[in-house]
């Protein structure tokens, strides 16, 4: 999220409010997950594992394709 945020020069928490405002993103256990269809679409890859020391984890990532996308979503918002 940092990283996105920073590119698309937003604050994290804001750009966090407006993915879960617009159905993008949900909080799940504590961590932030995309909905299926934005994955199905190609906006974010998820990944599930282990860590060494056995705790599991779920990653989500935006992919270029999500950034270009949320990017022209911010845009077409903010000129609203």
């Amino acid at each position: 999220f940092r990283q996105v945020a920073k590119l698309l020069n937003i604050k994290e928490n804001d750009f966090r409010a407006f993915l879960q405002d617009n159905s993008i993103m949900y909080k799940l256990g504590g961590d932030w997950v995309p909905y299926a269809q934005h994955i199905n679409a190609g906006r974010f890859v998820t990944k599930t594992g282990t860590a060494d020391n056995d705790h599991t984890f779920n990653s989500a990532k935006f992919t270029p394709k999500g950034v270009e996308w949320i990017a022209d979503l911010l845009n077409s918002q903010a000129v609203e």
